[in-house]
């Protein structure tokens, strides 16, 4: 199931309430080390790179089979001015990502970004809050306006970290994992900062689950809320 203009309402208010923390010591801390992973996984990608002076790609799945048919991927030299490093760092960074993309089977959606920061995340903890606010917001706000975001990186709270690393687009309860339920539970938990209870209702039917369910896991989300604030 999708991700919900709802559901990224909370990250895309993070973003925009919160401030640039770029040129702080422990972020260029972060930055110093991401840029030295981009570099090493960058010479080892087992496929040709090209940059080019446009967005080469329509989908994912286009990427995915020119890849696939000819072991090159075209990466777009536009738009790459960043804080973080020059600008070649930055092509490579978009190399580094897209074929993470590849890895993962995940698309250029919101569900497909959210799940290559998870694998981030999971795989280099100390650089999370990079990934978070460099794929996961940046990516939220884009889907929630239509339009990219300016540069900043932003450090969540532990609370909307957990938030934002639980967004998968889920179902029913009847269908999930006990871990997934506990991710619903988060999900309404965030929807209730910014949202009224009949709305988080809504939202939590429109995922499948029943009005019992969907009251079980609003109880357990205001529950949540009064423990972590």
């Amino acid at each position: 199931m999708a991700i919900s203009r709802t559901e990224l309402a909370p990250l895309v208010r993070a973003w925009h309430e919160g401030h640039d923390a770029t040129e702080s010591p422990h972020v260029r801390a972060m930055i110093n080390a991401e840029r030295t992973r981009i570099h090493r996984e960058f010479a080892a990608l087992p496929i040709r790179v090209k940059f080019v002076g446009h967005d080469p790609y329509t989908s994912f799945e286009q990427m995915r089979d020119q890849i696939s048919s000819t072991g090159q991927m075209l990466v777009w030299t536009g738009a790459s001015e960043t804080p973080l490093w020059d600008e070649r760092t930055n092509w490579m960074a978009r190399a580094v990502h897209d074929f993470d993309h590849i890895v993962h089977h995940a698309d250029f959606g919101m569900e497909g970004e959210a799940l290559v920061t998870r694998k981030a995340v999971a795989a280099r903890e100390k650089l999370a809050p990079l990934y978070l606010s460099e794929v996961m917001l940046q990516a939220a706000v884009q889907n929630y306006t239509g339009q990219f975001s300016a540069q900043k990186l932003v450090l969540l709270d532990p609370s909307t970290t957990r938030y934002a690393l639980s967004l998968k687009g889920l179902g029913g309860l009847g269908h999930t994992k006990r871990s997934d339920v506990r991710d619903v539970v988060w999900t309404a938990a965030g929807m209730l900062k910014h949202s009224t209870a009949p709305m988080v209702m809504v939202h939590l039917a429109a995922m499948g689950l029943s009005e019992g369910d969907a009251l079980v896991v609003l109880d357990a989300a205001r529950a949540l809320n009064r423990k972590v604030s």
